[in-house]
């Protein structure tokens, strides 16, 4: 809702929030932030961030979006997925034996 010419706090809030992240997926796209230095954050601001990354990626209307993605791709680098064991060899499976075979065909 508009009021006086400014959005409500809670839209001015997401529209800016939202604005932030189109800009920042923009230029990751384009590749001018591939020269940033690494991000000194402490725990708190970690944690900080990924809220804020996993609230927008969960509330964005378009999933699929390249800005979604980028968001996505920043949320992995803060917060890896664990290393998971690989899966067992599949089962192999022979066809039965003769001799079960007979012991139906009896019946």
């Amino acid at each position: 809702m508009v009021r006086n010419g400014w959005l409500g706090e809670h839209t001015r809030a997401a529209f800016l929030e939202r604005a932030f992240c189109d800009q920042v997926s923009y230029f990751m796209q384009k590749g001018y932030i591939l020269a940033i230095m690494p991000l000194d954050l402490s725990d708190d601001e970690k944690l900080a961030l990924v809220a804020l990354l996993t609230r927008t990626i969960a509330d964005d209307r378009y999933p699929l979006s390249p800005r979604v993605r980028t968001l996505k791709d920043i949320l992995a680098k803060l917060r890896p997925e664990p290393v998971r064991e690989p899966l067992p060899p599949p089962k192999v499976y022979a066809p039965p034996k003769a001799a079960a075979a007979k012991r139906r065909r009896r019946r």
